[in-house]
C-alpha cells in the first residue's frame, strides 16, 4: 500500500462496505493533501473520538479511515512544510493536525494495510486487535486464508483477536501443543517396569497381549474409501472441512453452481465458502456430494462430453 491510488481504492471500499457503518466522507483525491483531506480526517477523528458507538463496526471503520489518511500523511509528508521546526516530524504533525498520539499514529497505518488484504471478505472485523495479529503473515494470499478459518472458527462470524491469533500461529507452525507420548514407547516402559520388578511373566503376559492385538486389528477389512478423499479425481477441484464451514476451491465453470448451493466467493483468492447452516439439515457428506456432482457436471459440459 504505497500509493494514493491504492488508498483511495481501499477508503471507497471501506466506506462502500454494508458492515462497516458511522462513517460518511468522500475524500475525491487522496492524490493531494487539501483541505478537503484535512476536513475529511477531521471527520474521521470526531467519529473517532466519540466515547459509545451504535455499532461494533463503526470504531473499526473509524480507526481503518485514519490509518489510511495517516498513510497517505506518510507518503505525501506534508509536516516537512510546517512552519515551526519541532513541527516537522510525523508524530507531532499528527498530534496537531488529527489529535491522535504517537501510538496510534504508528499503529493504525500498520494495522490499515493488514486490512487491506481482507478488505473483500464477506466477513468484516469488528475489532482492530483481530486485524492486527494477521502481520506475522507476510503473504496476502496467507492472510486471506487465515482470516477465513478464524471466521470459521468463530462459527461464521467476526472472530476476536485470539481466534486470529491461533489460527496464524497454526499456519506459521508455532502452535502450542501438548507432546504426545507415542504408544510403543509406553508399552516398553510398561514392560521394564515388570522386569524391573522381577516380574518377568508379567512381562511376557503383557507383550503376548499387545502382539494378540495388533494381530486383530491387522486381520480387520480396510475401510472403504475416506470422505475427505472423494473428489481427488476432479481436476482442479479440491476442499478443506472445518468445525462450521467448508472451503472449496473449484475450476470457475463450477463457481455459478456452486453459488446456487449457498456458496459466497472470496474475490483474494477464488474460493468459495458455505457455512454449516446452509448444509446442516442435510449433513455434510450428502452436501459435500451434491458438491461433487454438480462440479463434475459443469466440468464435462464445458468439455461437451457427458458427465
Amino acid at each position: 500500500m504505497k500509493d494514493p491510488i491504492t488508498l483511495k481504492r481501499l477508503l471507497d471500499r471501506l466506506l462502500e462496505n454494508p458492515s462497516f457503518k458511522g462513517v460518511a466522507l468522500n475524500l475525491e483525491d487522496l492524490g493531494n493533501p487539501d483541505l478537503k483531506v484535512r476536513k475529511a480526517a477531521n471527520a474521521i477523528v470526531r467519529s473517532w473520538s466519540e466515547k459509545h458507538t451504535r455499532h461494533a463496526h463503526s470504531s473499526v471503520s473509524t480507526g481503518l479511515a485514519l490509518g489510511l489518511v495517516l498513510a497517505h500523511v506518510k507518503i505525501e509528508k506534508p509536516y516537512r512544510k510546517a512552519e515551526k521546526k519541532e513541527q516537522r516530524n510525523y508524530a507531532t504533525y499528527a498530534l496537531d493536525t488529527y489529535g491522535v498520539s504517537e501510538s496510534y499514529a504508528h499503529s493504525l497505518p500498520v494495522i490499515a494495510d493488514e486490512w487491506a488484504a481482507i478488505s473483500g471478505e464477506p466477513i468484516q472485523p469488528v475489532s482492530l486487535d483481530s486485524i492486527r495479529h494477521l502481520k506475522p503473515l507476510t503473504d496476502p494470499v496467507q492472510k486471506g486464508e487465515a482470516w477465513r478459518e478464524a471466521v470459521a472458527v468463530a462459527g461464521g462470524s467476526a472472530p476476536d483477536a485470539k481466534q486470529v491469533e491461533e489460527v496464524v500461529r497454526v499456519k506459521m507452525g508455532k502452535s502450542k501443543k501438548e507432546p504426545t507420548v507415542p504408544k510403543s514407547v509406553l508399552l516398553a516402559m510398561e514392560v521394564l517396569g515388570h522386569i524391573d520388578a522381577q516380574n518377568i511373566d508379567e512381562a511376557r503376559s503383557r507383550l503376548r497381549k499387545e502382539i494378540e492385538s495388533h494381530a486383530q486389528r491387522s486381520s480387520k477389512p480396510k475401510p472403504d474409501k475416506d470422505p475427505g478423499d472423494q473428489g481427488d479425481d476432479i481436476e482442479g477441484f479440491s476442499y478443506k472441512l472445518f468445525p462450521v464451514a467448508i472451503v472449496v476451491t473449484a475450476p470457475p465453470v463450477a463457481h455459478p453452481g456452486l453459488i446456487k448451493l449457498g456458496f459466497t466467493r472470496n474475490e483474494n483468492d477464488g474460493s468459495l465458502q458455505v457455512n454449516r447452516p446452509t448444509y446442516k439439515e442435510v449433513g455434510e457428506d450428502a452436501f459435500l456430494k451434491t458438491v461433487q456432482e454438480m462440479v463434475r457436471a459443469s466440468i464435462a459440459k464445458s468439455k461437451g462430453v457427458a458427465a
